[in-house]
């Protein structure tokens, strides 16, 4: 059997408390009704370690750990999808990241987030460097909008001088720092990230635009409308897979986990999107977010069509 392929994730740490509200909860009212209400651990950087130690990667997640009620909770939930809790950083009086998520039973309605972030829990890039090992050992290196730009700095160019591949999501949307990417092997954008960082153009060239910044490759995913990937080669549109949708929220981060997982599997660019996509319809199948993430069964089975469509 193969050794799974090694990948280090930075960023952040949350608990997400996600409310499933009845249609125009709030129309015309100053009070909503939600007709479900769940507590789950999560994060955008969490949920992308879930989605790839679920497809059978060996992930280590760094990211800060605070000293409230919700830490055990959260270090217990990344030792149950056997996520390495090794290089978290604890951070004295720290209070830990809450989410809330209010989502609709009608998908046509949009999604509102709302984030309590402590200034605290802030990786530092001493941080990155004091876990240079396990980063230099790793075969993927994986960071997004959770850590400040100087640490995803530290965390891609260290990836990169050590001939690992990088990947970055600049999600939540801040503001980006452009020398970040020379060292971005794969950047991954939503259609809102793209679109607050460079409105008003089409879509080839936002990729055209990203990969002059010195990324390799690009991908901007637009949800049920597929996404627009391309590198110095060529640009593309790949549609989306039609599933009954219950819940998108987190289908962004299946999708970066499954894009990992693929380049690691060996297929190339375009069977990695085919491949990512597919992950992100069934996520958006489920109704919790982290636990929705798909496992490898699930996606097997399109994997091994992927690669041996690879081989004729």
């Amino acid at each position: 059997m193969a050794k799974a392929a090694k990948v280090v994730t930075i960023g952040g740490l949350s608990i997400d408390l996600t409310y499933l509200l009845v249609d125009n909860a709030f129309s015309g009212k100053k009070v909503g009704y939600a007709q479900r209400v769940t507590l789950e651990a999560g994060g955008k950087t969490f949920n992308c370690a879930t989605a790839l130690a679920r497809l059978g990667m060996d992930v280590t997640m760094i990211a800060t750990l605070g000293e409230d009620r919700f830490a055990t909770d959260l270090e217990k939930a990344l030792e149950a999808e056997k996520i390495s809790t090794n290089y978290l950083v604890e951070v004295p009086n720290g209070k830990t990241i809450i989410t809330s998520i209010m989502t609709y039973a009608d998908p046509k309605q949009s999604h509102n987030f709302v984030t309590l972030q402590p200034d605290l829990n802030a990786l530092k890039v001493q941080d990155i460097i004091k876990r240079t090992k396990v980063i230099t050992g790793s075969d993927y290196v994986f960071a997004n909008n959770e850590a400040s730009p100087e640490v995803i700095t530290a965390s891609l160019q260290l990836g990169r001088i050590n001939d690992k591949v990088t990947f970055f999501n600049p999600s939540p949307i801040f503001e980006m720092e452009k020398n970040i990417f020379p060292y971005v092997d794969f950047a991954v954008f939503n259609k809102s990230e793209i679109d607050f960082y460079m409105p008003n153009l089409d879509r080839e060239q936002q990729v055209k635009n990203i990969l002059d910044m010195g990324a390799k490759n690009v991908v901007l995913t637009l949800g049920k409308e597929g996404c627009v990937a391309g590198n110095r080669r060529w640009v593309d549109y790949f549609p989306a897979f039609k599933v009954m949708l219950i819940n998108e929220v987190g289908s962004g981060d299946a999708f970066l986990g499954a894009l990992i997982y693929a380049h690691s599997q060996g297929l190339d660019f375009r069977d990695m999107i085919k491949f990512s996509l597919y992950s992100a319809a069934i996520k958006c199948m489920h109704e919790e977010v982290r636990g929705g993430m798909p496992r490898l069964a699930q996606v097997k089975s399109f994997l091994d069509n992927l690669q041996k469509d690879d081989k004729k």
